[in-house]
């Protein structure tokens, strides 16, 4: 086995453990266990910004994660440009990233919100480029979760419930 192949072989597996953690745990030791409570305890809805080009993608994250009167859709991006021209205008807590976009890319837009906003929203990379490389890559720039869209809707549903639940409290 190469190299690159026992590393690869390495990160799936650390990947599938750390997915197959956070389904098990409450939403509110997701939140704790991954983030330090950078989100600060809160009444009011948690205000996330979607960057995905996609319509019906869209459409299913609303689903799946605004079912809570804790998490509200501020707004959505197709493109790097909308994306970064509205994290510089309006503040939201939490930015669903998806690389691939119409015109531009997400890392672009992730780096824009490390270095380029007064705030420091948490970052989940969600895409369909979830090789390890491109993991590594984003968790660098800056990432707090980097989730496959193939196979991490629910883990993304459970993170943002615990990102939304006011200390001490779960839905």
């Amino acid at each position: 086995m190469t190299l690159y192949a026992a590393n690869a072989a390495a990160n799936a597996a650390a990947n599938a453990a750390a997915n197959a953690s956070a389904i098990e745990q409450t939403p509110h030791q997701v939140s704790e266990a991954a983030l330090g409570n950078r989100v600060a305890p809160r009444w009011e809805p948690l205000r996330v910004l979607l960057v995905e080009d996609s319509a019906i993608i869209r459409e299913h994250l609303i689903e799946a994660i605004a079912t809570s009167p804790r998490i509200k859709v501020v707004g959505y991006e197709e493109t790097e440009s909308g994306a970064v021209e509205k994290l510089q205008r309006d503040e939201c807590d939490v930015i669903i990233l998806d690389l691939g976009l119409a015109e531009g890319n997400g890392s672009q837009v992730l780096k824009s919100a490390r270095s380029d906003i007064a705030y420091c929203p948490v970052v989940v990379v969600f895409t369909n480029y979830s090789n390890p490389a491109q993991r590594r890559k984003m968790m660098k720039l800056g990432a707090d979760y980097f989730l496959s869209k193939s196979e991490d809707f629910e883990r993304l549903r459970l993170i943002m419930k615990g990102l939304a639940a006011p200390q001490g409290e779960e839905d």
